[in-house]
């Protein structure tokens, strides 16, 4: 009798397991979708709950969050494509101007003559041809990248716009019944009701860390890069600088872990001197040179000194940890990664202490 019983609770247990591996395969293309607004309903929480409190109505105040986010997304959307276009088409004039005189003027023999840095780096391409094939090659190469690029970009903006439907829409129905959610995983754990709270309370603070944290840290350094666009600008004489849209970018990119907006300021800076050598203007080499300098000095190490430390000051991991569980996070579950990916881990942490705590594991 106890055997046939013992034989029920294990097939009983494997198809639990089947069950549950089926059911990850079945929501697995949709994991990003869920995830994304998991942390978009956890980050308008607040918001929700004050309207929420002040209508009496849960799917209102739900609509009336989501329309809130809806409006503000399509605002900066905006504004930034056409600060986007401007700087694009003041670029583009500068190229046109440089490409042209690349190919009207003839380079001067530098051993007979005194020649200026721009004269001398027309020599040099000149006495070597194959480099300068090799460059249009390259340079044609990456065109035709970047236009695949777009088309891409593109071609998935249905999909793109069919994602955020799904977003908005599984954000809605989890203001409503996140407790409820929260509560029913709660139950699930098989833990104190001690050891629950104390799990939960870790991870609220490491996503309000991790959040709220990488929030504040694009914002600084945002606005520090700005600021060093505009003393740039300032020192150097330099028209339309493109602050604001710089800036933006700095602050977009400095969610990604190590790299960060070294993806910004490093191709501004050598754009920058590119464009004083093509056009004569000495101040546009020194600007780029100064843009590649504050980026270097002042951006970089705002990531480097408060990300980590936001993070690790109100949790329990360690600064590396949290570095390698955003990027590691990256790499699995792409941008949203670098905030799930730290959330993860700190769970985990939890677990295995408080598995050491009720087990009286020594540590080593």
């Amino acid at each position: 009798m106890k055997s046939k019983k013992k034989i029920n609770e294990w097939l009983v247990l494997a198809l639990l397991i089947a069950l549950i591996v089926l059911s990850f395969l079945t929501i697995q293309p949709m994991l990003k979708i869920v995830i994304s607004a998991a942390l978009l309903s956890y980050l308008f929480y607040p918001l929700y709950k004050k309207i929420q409190g002040a209508i009496k109505n849960k799917a209102i105040a739900s609509l009336l969050v989501i329309a809130i986010i809806i409006v503000v997304a399509i605002v900066l959307f905006g504004i930034l494509a056409n600060l986007l276009v401007k700087e694009m088409v003041n670029l583009y004039n500068d190229a046109i101007l440089i490409f042209n005189e690349i190919k009207t003027t003839e380079p001067l023999d530098c051993t007979l003559t005194t020649c200026t840095l721009k004269e001398r780096i027309f020599y040099f391409f000149a006495e070597r041809p194959e480099l300068t094939k090799a460059i249009n090659e390259n340079l044609t190469q990456s065109i035709n990248y970047l236009v695949g690029l777009i088309r891409n970009l593109l071609i998935g903006v249905p999909s793109l716009i069919v994602s955020t439907i799904f977003v908005l829409f599984i954000t809605f129905f989890l203001f409503i019944d996140g407790e409820k959610i929260a509560n029913f995983f709660e139950n699930l754990l098989p833990l104190t009701k001690k050891n629950k709270v104390a799990v939960f309370k870790e991870l609220s603070n490491t996503a309000t860390s991790v959040i709220f944290g990488q929030i504040i840290v694009s914002i600084v350094q945002g606005l520090t890069g700005s600021l060093g666009l505009l003393i740039g600008a300032l020192i150097f004489d330099i028209p339309n600088p493109g602050i604001i849209i710089w800036g933006i970018f700095m602050a977009i990119s400095s969610f990604i872990p190590v790299i960060g907006t070294g993806l910004v300021w490093i191709p501004l800076g050598i754009i920058n001197i590119i464009r004083g050598i093509g056009l004569n203007g000495t101040n546009f080499i020194w600007y780029g040179i100064f843009v590649i300098i504050w980026g270097a000095i002042a951006v970089a190490n705002i990531d480097a000194f408060i990300r980590s430390k936001f993070v690790s000051q109100r949790t329990a991991m360690h600064p590396i940890v949290v570095l390698v569980s955003a990027f590691g996070g990256l790499q699995a579950f792409g941008f949203i990664g670098i905030f799930i990916g730290p959330i993860i881990i700190s769970f985990l942490i939890k677990i295995i202490q408080i598995y050491i705590e009720e087990y009286n594991i020594k540590q080593n």
